[in-house]
């Protein structure tokens, strides 16, 4: 090839003809290279040759590189062809886009048909009027799709119209407006656990599956498929303690370059190869990339190579992550400092001047600060500090904002060797090396000593101010208390006031209000000192022991208003309501006469009833803290005569009286707690002139009880038995006894009662028994006294305990074994008239000092001396102004030797006890009357009537069954009432909770029948709720056999009469 072709030729060629053109010439330069090898070298001028080569090779690329340009810059023309097949000009395809455009879809269309070589695609005109429509619309797609290249058909139409084969993109990433907001989830939905989870929770979860798993922990926490509270840990645990490695001191002082010699080996992964990249990219592509005009100086591309062995030894050790620095050199912030001697700068050294000339500016506020610093260094004498001075620079600046911030703390951060600096500062004493060290240390002693003083004087001075405040807390306390007591005291004495006033209201007019219509307040409150109530199981049921106070309603002039002590249920009040409605029929003798008398008595609970449950409180102070029940009562009693009908009186009874404006039939309460304790009732029987038993009362002290019971012995040898009684406590819980037959010198006292014979009475005729007997004695008590109630007194100990606090008396046991407990009960009226209402003999069962139930009417003691003993007590009380009703207990026995029936009074009890409420219930089943002159109850006027009656009946056994149950069972075995006859059992129900009580009362003609038919009743009621491995906790046992030793006692004093 001679010479090279001109631009006019390389312009006539076609694209065709150039292809062949350039192919041959390559050829022929392969020829010549191979010609010129085989030839002799020393014949050939190389440097020519070598001159032409590259010159060819020169031209040949610029034409080459020429004709890339033009093919790529040179649209792709198509040929056009008119209506009548004939070739037309060429047409490119923006021209053809153009004119498909200004013609609409009516216009030509053009099919692309690929020529016979298969190198060319020739459009075909095709007119608009003679095209099927479904053929226009697919060349119309086609077109649409190859001008389109987002199109997802536009590569296979130019692959079958041109065949051009475009590269194939596996994920084309749809096109998206940046101006429109897309809304919706970002995330998948969770899967939701079925129905029955959902619904039950402690259903078993479904399990867990490797899709679930996938989805990783929050999805299966807010699935449930994790309970919230569940401990995830994560195993193995993606953190990993690790030792920290802490450095010396010495190792800072090292040479900087070491250690960024060694960030630089450490780097020996990572190249930075920032110009090759670029020139690379040129070379290849011929003009600047789009990625080459974004290098700049500022930020270069980074290319990571293979690292070699040695760097992937060293890439073992932990390294930090590579990073791409701003240039290729690192820039080390250089950093003045300077030292500190021993409380000085040195301000002449290079460090020095040359910070205090970078830093001349703000010159004024660093010094300050190196001043504060040297005073604090100096005052620890530290030989050393160093200091960074940039640090220092910046704590002065912020010091001339904020001036409290140069703190020691703040001092110490500038200084680089701080943590031996700070070694010395702790060490004690440290301070005091300096040349005014001992000036110093002299201050510091008086300082401290002065603290301490002071710190002593403080403390003090703190004691007595809380001392000083202690006093006068507890003096206004005390005063407060004083103020609240002296209150409370003249309100009860206004309270004391209002019911005497009330009571002389109610004396004046007692015998019009006998006789007129009335309202009557049964309120059955045991107002005992809280010392005898907090040992009551059961106090509600004690007070509850009287619902027989309801048949007052016998007088057709009374209304009765019951304050209930417990909660009633429907049960309980259906039997009440039938029992009350036989009023009619026994006094008409019919049986179908039955009258409802619901509108004649009303059930008052109080609401404060369930609120002090562990208290123990009476009933009257539960209706003074219930002012509900209080309103209520008042709008009941609203315009009518009306009185409070007491059980042991107490001072809330008197709050309740004057709140509801209504009298008490009753005593004062501070006269009758003086009058019923044991020694009360003493002084009463003592000013009757009745006889009481030998004994001494209101003893307080242990000298003055074994002086007194020495002394008694000594007196009264023949008594082998002598009881020690509390004062305040009540059925049989507060005696003990003590038999002197266990002394030893018993049966010397007895040979020198006989030695002495009349002489006897004299003291000095007892002066040497009575030294033994005292003597004796104390030791006798310890082993020989016992308490009869083992449930509140366990111990002798116990008992002298309370016996020596509370008070007591001593008394004498009758000198046999056979005498009789009775009980009289009368009624002293406001007016002051005195009436007997019943008397009875008590019936003993567990023990023989505590009473179960009576015999009425009484049949031991002849009618006119029980009346007469019982007028002169009465008397005696009136004139202690002693109201209401009152129990008179008497012990009645036959003297041994004589046979003489002696009468002792022993008790009084100032109260409505059990025995009037279960006397209602005889009253008001046999409508029958109390002869109190011969101590008789007669029905109809002229038969003899007698009653057993308990209100203490116990059986566990009866918590089983319901009360309609036991009253079917006792129909069953003939246990009832004849109304006719005026006989048969009537049941009182007390506790519809634990239904494990009961009373009964047995009405017959005759004394023998009537203890029989009860003892028959109990008999059989423990047959049929009872089995023989289930006997239950009862007292019917106790009370069969004390019945039967009873009858055998009538039986034989028959036979005697006889």
């Amino acid at each position: 090839m001679s010479e090279s072709l001109t631009m006019t030729e390389f312009d006539k060629l076609s694209t065709k003809d150039t292809g062949h053109l350039l192919v041959k010439v390559q050829e022929d330069i392969a020829l010549l290279k191979d010609r010129l090898l085989r030839q002799n070298p020393n014949e050939l001028d190389l440097r020519a040759i070598q001159e032409a080569i590259e010159l060819t090779e020169k031209s040949l690329k610029e034409k080459a590189e020429l004709l890339s340009h033009k093919v790529d810059s040179e649209a792709t023309s198509l040929r056009n062809f008119d209506q009548n097949g004939q070739k037309s000009q060429q047409v490119t395809i923006e021209e053809l886009q153009v004119l498909h455009a200004k013609q609409g879809p009516s216009a030509t269309s053009y099919a692309m048909v690929r020529s016979d070589e298969g190198q060319h695609i020739q459009p075909v005109a095709i007119s608009a009027s003679i095209m099927a429509p479904g053929r226009r619309v697919v060349l119309e797609q086609k077109l649409r799709a190859m001008l389109n290249p987002a199109n997802p058909k536009s590569r296979d139409v130019l692959n079958e119209a041109y065949g051009i084969q475009l590269p194939l993109i596996e994920h084309r990433q749809p096109r998206r407006d940046a101006s429109r907001v897309i809304t919706g989830s970002t995330v998948d939905k969770l899967a939701v656990i079925p129905v029955e989870n959902r619904r039950d929770p402690l259903r078993t979860p479904p399990p867990i599956t490797d899709d679930d798993a996938r989805r990783g922990i929050l999805n299966l926490s807010e699935r449930g498929l994790i309970p919230l509270g569940a401990k995830i840990t994560l195993e193995p645990t993606p953190v990993v303690p690790k030792p920290i490695t802490l450095h010396e001191f010495d190792e800072s002082r090292r040479d900087r370059k070491e250690f960024f010699r060694k960030k630089k080996d450490a780097l020996a992964g990572v190249h930075l190869d920032v110009k090759t990249s670029v020139t690379r990219r040129n070379q290849q592509s011929g003009k600047k990339s789009r990625e080459a005009r974004r290098v700049s100086s500022a930020a270069a591309a980074m290319i990571v190579t293979e690292p070699t062995m040695d760097d992937r030894l060293q890439l073992r050790n932990p390294m930090p992550p590579p990073t791409t620095p701003a240039t290729d050199a690192i820039v080390v912030r250089e950093k003045y400092r300077f030292s500190i001697y021993n409380g000085e700068a040195k301000e002449n050294t290079k460090e020095f001047i040359k910070f205090k000339q970078h830093y001349c500016i703000a010159w004024g506020s660093i010094a300050t600060i190196i001043r504060k610093l040297e005073q604090l260094l100096g005052e620890f004498s530290v030989p050393l500090g160093l200091v960074d001075g940039e640090r220092l620079a910046d704590l002065a600046a912020a010091s001339e904002v904020d001036p409290t911030l140069v703190t020691p703390d703040e001092l110490l951060k500038v200084i680089m060797n701080r943590d031996d600096v700070i070694a010395l500062m702790k060490n004690p004493g440290r301070r005091y090396l300096t040349s005014n060290g001992q000036e110093r240390a002299a201050t510091t002693i008086q300082s401290k000593w002065r603290a301490f003083k002071a710190r002593k004087a403080y403390l003090h001075y703190r004691r007595q101010k809380w001392a000083a405040s202690i006093i006068a807390l507890s003096w206004l306390m005390m005063l407060k208390v004083g103020r609240i007591r002296r209150q409370l005291k003249q309100t009860r004495i206004e309270q004391l006031d209002a019911f005497r006033k009330k009571f002389k209201t109610l004396g004046s007019k007692w015998k019009r209000i006998k006789k007129s219509r009335r309202v009557v307040i049964h309120m059955p409150s045991l107002g005992l000192p809280h010392s005898i109530r907090k040992d009551m199981l059961e106090i509600g049921k004690e007070q509850n022991m009287q619902m027989s106070r309801l048949c007052d309603l016998m007088d057709p002039n009374v209304d009765i208003i019951y304050i209930c002590p417990m909660d009633l249920d429907d049960e309980m009040r259906q039997y009440y309501s039938k029992l009350l409605t036989l009023d009619s029929a026994i006094r008409t003798v019919k049986r179908d006469g039955q009258k409802p008398l619901s509108e004649r008595y009303t059930f008052v609970v109080p609401e404060a009833l369930n609120s002090f449950p562990k208290h123990k409180m009476s009933l009257a102070t539960l209706l003074k803290y219930s002012p509900k029940s209080l309103k209520r009562i008042k709008q009941l009693i609203q315009g009518r005569e009306a009185y409070i009908m007491p059980g042991v009186i107490s001072k809330d009874d008197l709050y309740v009286a004057e709140t509801l404006g209504v009298s008490i039939l009753g005593s004062e309460p501070e006269v009758a707690h003086l009058y019923s304790s044991k020694s009360g009732s003493k002084r009463i029987f003592q000013h009757a002139g009745v006889t009481i038993p030998p004994g001494e009362f209101d003893i307080y002290s242990l000298n003055q009880l074994q002086d007194a019971l020495a002394q008694l012995i000594t007196d009264n040898l023949d008594v082998k038995r002598w009881l020690l009684k509390l004062d305040h406590q009540t059925e049989g819980r507060g005696i003990a006894y003590f038999d002197v037959t266990n002394m030893s010198c018993y049966l010397y006292a007895k040979k020198q009662a006989e030695r002495y014979g009349r002489e006897w009475a004299n003291r000095w005729a007892q002066e040497q028994t009575y030294s033994k007997i005292y003597e004796e004695l104390p030791i006798a008590l310890a082993q020989h006294a016992k308490p009869v109630c083992q449930q509140v007194y366990k111990t002798w100990d116990k008992f002298l305990d309370e016996f020596l606090s509370e008070g007591g008396i001593l008394e004498a046991c009758p000198p046999t074994d056979e005498y009789t407990a009775l009980t009289v009960n009368i009624l002293i009226e406001p007016d002051g008239s005195i009436s007997t209402i019943c008397s009875g003999d008590q019936i003993h069962a567990d023990c023989q000092y505590s009473c179960w139930g009576f015999s009425i009417p009484q049949t031991s003691v002849s009618p006119n001396v029980i009346n007469e003993v019982c007028q002169r007590i009465a008397s005696a009380c009136r004139e202690r102004r002693i109201f209401g009703y009152v129990d008179i207990d008497f012990i009645t026995f036959l003297e041994p030797g004589t046979d003489k029936q002696t009468l002792w009074a022993t008790d009084l009890d100032i109260a409505y006890r059990d025995l009037p409420s279960l006397f209602n219930t005889i009253h008001f089943m046999s409508n029958g009357t109390f002869d109190s002159a011969n101590h008789e109850m007669r029905v109809n006027g002229t038969e003899e009537r007698f009653a057993v009656v308990s209100n203490k009946l116990r059986h566990t056994n009866l918590t089983l069954i319901h009360y309609g149950v036991f009253f079917q069972m006792c129909r069953a075995h003939g246990i009832g009432f004849d109304i006719k006859e005026k006989q048969g059992t009537v049941f009182n129900l007390i506790d519809d909770h634990n239904r494990d009580s009961l009373s009964m009362v047995v009405i017959g003609a005759n004394l023998q029948e009537t203890l029989a038919t009860f003892a028959r009743n109990l008999s059989l009621i423990h047959q049929e709720i009872s089995t023989p491995n289930m006997q239950g906790v009862t007292n019917f046992k106790a009370v069969i056999k004390d019945i039967e030793g009873i009858l055998g006692t009538t039986a034989e004093n028959a036979l005697d009469l006889e």
